[in-house]
């Protein structure tokens, strides 16, 4: 007996446009953030992949565009390649941060960072002469080294051996090092010295998973958020709790400005269909929150979407009480980890997306810190090593990365599948049998959404037009 097959799922976007400049949330410009937007009643994992390449964003079920040759901040997407990622000393001291907190249960000193002021026994001793340089020009120390004189009649101590001279040293160990070349000259097999591991990513997380002897238990878990699931239910008021608590402490929101209405449009809302993953995954493809608990309280949420090709970050918020664990870094480094893991099973999928990169934002430039990372050309729609993207930025807030590549050609409207009047038609036939009224209503929406989304997306997603 034939079993029916599923219905295949489809994308269908209403083009707002742009209804002019807003204020920006990075400088505070009253009019400098232009980004025309669409609403997307729904959207498969394909069609969000192919904006996110284009460079447009989620925000719930809104999707936007920044017109970045307008823009007072202009905003290109960066993503690291998760496989090749290499964390910094500065995140793997995070990582220990969290992991003697969870162990000994004592908080890190406030504005102390222990692993920060000292010199790591394993370095090679590069940063002490530096070290030692700085401190010599302190002023305070100046003319308080205490030296120990001889007193008269003090002379060698007679339990040690006397004292000899150097270049008899240097030949007794010049002979030895000889008797050594001899020796392994004679010797058939030699055993090369065993060379140092690098640690891994997976190894300095692992770090942080429970264990028995902790004082503190860290727990990580990924539920769907679209459609809820029942774990993502049952937390629902628990996670919009530290949502609020979040907003009102870091972005100084007030009550009104963070209700449980807001939380489910910005964080909650997803346009996304839901879609198996391949074979060896936990989940599938869509829209995920992922939840973090310290001895079973939610301390951390980060919004994720897991995409064909990426792990794109929504957002992310977290108990201010346990800022001094730095959050934001455990989460970014947790899900380029999760990168990492569905990469093992589905190569396709190997890029961490962390949105927006801003360069003349402070607070955003820790984005470009996470190695290797590739910001989105604006011109060329094609990703670009974030070193090469750095230097032009430092000359010019707006630039194009690729100077290779070419812009492509605007594509033509005629193909752009519309939703009018219950029917799925090609603009080009659309066009002839509307009004002129319509005509001049829809023509340049649509002209403007085929450009901006790409003929791709243009023509396999549904316009939806009236």
């Amino acid at each position: 007996m034939a079993t029916a097959s599923r219905p295949q799922k489809r994308s269908i976007v209403e083009y707002l446009g742009s209804d002019g400049g807003h204020r920006c949330g990075y400088c505070k410009s009253s009019s400098g953030f232009v980004a025309p937007g669409m609403w997307a009643h729904q959207l498969t994992v394909q069609h969000l992949q192919e904006l996110t390449d284009r460079g447009w964003r989620r925000s719930g079920k809104y999707i936007y565009k920044p017109a970045n040759e307008m823009m007072c901040c202009p905003l290109y997407i960066i993503r690291c390649d998760a496989p090749n990622f290499v964390p910094s000393k500065s995140q793997k001291r995070t990582i220990k941060r969290m992991a003697t907190f969870l162990k000994t249960g004592k908080k890190p000193r406030d504005g102390c960072d222990e692993e920060e002021t000292r010199i790591d026994a394993k370095s090679d001793g590069q940063d002490k002469p530096r070290l030692l340089e700085g401190m010599a020009k302190l002023p305070e120390a100046e003319g308080k080294l205490k030296v120990k004189t001889v007193r008269p009649g003090e002379g060698a101590d007679p339990s040690k051996p006397p004292a000899r001279k150097a270049k008899d040293i240097r030949k007794e160990k010049k002979l030895l090092k000889m008797q050594q070349m001899d020796q392994s000259e004679a010797t058939p097999i030699t055993t090369p010295k065993a060379q140092p591991t690098r640690k891994s990513l997976e190894d300095y997380l692992e770090e942080i998973q429970p264990s028995e002897d902790s004082a503190h238990k860290l727990t990580i878990k990924l539920v769907r958020s679209h459609p809820e699931s029942k774990e993502f239910t049952e937390s629902y008021f628990e996670s919009y709790e530290v949502y609020k608590k979040y907003q009102m402490s870091v972005h100084k929101d007030t009550p009104d400005k963070c209700t449980v209405k807001d939380f489910k449009r910005f964080l909650v809302d997803s346009p996304l269909c839901e879609e198996p993953g391949p074979k060896g995954w936990d989940c599938g493809y869509g829209s995920y929150h992922l939840q973090y608990r310290i001895d079973g309280k939610l301390i951390m949420v980060g919004v994720i979407d897991v995409l064909p090709e990426i792990v794109s970050s929504k957002y992310v918020y977290y108990d201010p009480d346990f800022d001094f664990l730095r959050l934001g870094v455990i989460s970014a480094l947790n899900e380029m980890g999760l990168v990492r893991k569905l990469h093992s099973h589905n190569p396709t999928l190997r890029y961490y997306c962390m949105g927006y990169y801003v360069h003349d934002c402070q607070k955003m430039k820790y984005k470009g810190e996470y190695f290797p990372s590739f910001l989105l050309c604006p011109v060329t729609n094609r990703y670009v090593p974030f070193e090469i993207c750095q230097k032009k930025l430092d000359v010019s807030k707006y630039a194009r990365f690729d100077d290779e590549g070419s812009p492509e050609e605007p594509p033509n409207e005629e193909g752009t599948m519309v939703m009018y009047r219950r029917q799925l038609l090609p603009y080009g036939i659309v066009r002839r049998i509307i009004t002129d009224r319509e005509r001049r209503e829809f023509e340049s929406k649509v002209k403007e959404y085929t450009q901006l989304a790409g003929a791709s997306v243009a023509k396999t997603c549904f316009l939806f037009l009236a």
